[in-house]
């Protein structure tokens, strides 16, 4: 995401669900919470770069320098485009003409400062034991295959359930 305004408010929507309004100061956190407070999204990581992160940490700027990057944790698979309204964002640079605000999604790229950013398409999945175990239908849990373990769902261990972490051999498992 990448933000050219001076003043006003924007809004993100996901699945059918949109943030409250977010100013042109939001910050990385800021806009993570407001993204996690959809029903639509679990987990998301927000980091930003360019201008934003050296300055007082705003998206948006006169310049559009800031870029937030938004990584998807727990929806899996390509998801959909975060679509921004942004009818009450303004540009005070340029007479009180509207903001401009990009989101670049599968493989887009934007430059900022020199530096190019790129997008990339989703390629994780959501499949019953993490195609390395079985399902127990009586009890709801997996059976995982040997060297597979429950993960924290990012492929560490964890309590999911999943049979998404490979148990290592240098932690006295077996793989």
């Amino acid at each position: 995401l990448a933000c050219k305004a001076t003043e006003g408010t924007f809004t993100l929507s996901f699945r059918q669900q949109t943030t409250g309004p977010l100013g042109v100061n939001v910050t990385a956190p800021e806009l993570e919470a407001a993204l996690e407070a959809l029903t639509s999204i679990t987990d998301v990581r927000v980091r930003m770069h360019g201008a934003g992160r050296r300055a007082n940490g705003a998206l948006c700027d006169e310049d559009g320098a800031a870029v937030a990057q938004v990584q998807f944790v727990t929806e899996h698979g390509d998801v959909p485009a975060l679509v921004a309204d942004v009818s009450a964002l303004l540009d005070m640079n340029v007479h009180k003409h509207h903001g401009k605000f990009y989101v670049k999604t599968d493989g887009q790229t934007y430059t900022s400062g020199g530096v190019k950013y790129a997008s990339f398409t989703g390629t994780t999945e959501n499949v019953e034991c993490s195609n390395h175990g079985v399902c127990d239908r009586l009890t709801g849990l997996c059976e995982c295959f040997v060297g597979w373990t429950s993960s924290d769902g990012e492929g560490g261990y964890g309590m999911q359930n999943d049979c998404g972490a490979r148990v290592s051999k240098y932690a006295g498992g077996i793989a």
